[in-house]
């Protein structure tokens, strides 16, 4: 659900976001964007605005996607799968996720989880493989 929007002056979408965030009253609520806006700057005024965040971290921040890649995903034994067949494809997604605290450290304001989704589909004219990682 939209709940506002707001004109990115001079085409700033990462400032438009900040100036919106600050103008809702988002105590308690969840906030998702893209991964455009997965940044420390971003999550503290979501943090700042009483509420929490849910943010996809993908290659436009190489350090940061870095730094989830090289969490020990392989000595996780909490995987959640789910496969699902339909519409021509046949997919397998597999679900970890670790918590932010402990051993796991990660340099990003407000973090308490870390979930790594993974989509396989061999079946696909061009099998598919795709992780994510979402932080929350």
């Amino acid at each position: 659900m939209a709940l506002d929007q707001v004109l990115a002056a001079d085409g700033d979408e990462i400032g438009a976001v900040r100036d919106l965030i600050a103008s809702l009253d988002l105590d308690g609520a969840l906030v998702s964007a893209d991964a455009l806006h997965c940044c420390a700057e971003t999550a503290r005024a979501v943090l700042d605005a009483g509420a929490d965040y849910l943010f996809c971290a993908k290659g436009n921040r190489r350090e940061l996607l870095a730094a989830v890649d090289a969490l020990p995903w392989t000595d996780l034994d909490n995987a959640w799968e789910d496969r699902e067949s339909g519409h021509g494809r046949d997919e397998t997604r597999t679900v970890k996720i670790l918590a932010a605290d402990g051993a796991v450290r990660l340099d990003f304001p407000g973090v308490a989880q870390i979930a790594r989704v993974r989509r396989d589909d061999p079946r696909a004219k061009c099998p598919l493989r795709a992780t994510q990682h979402r932080l929350e």
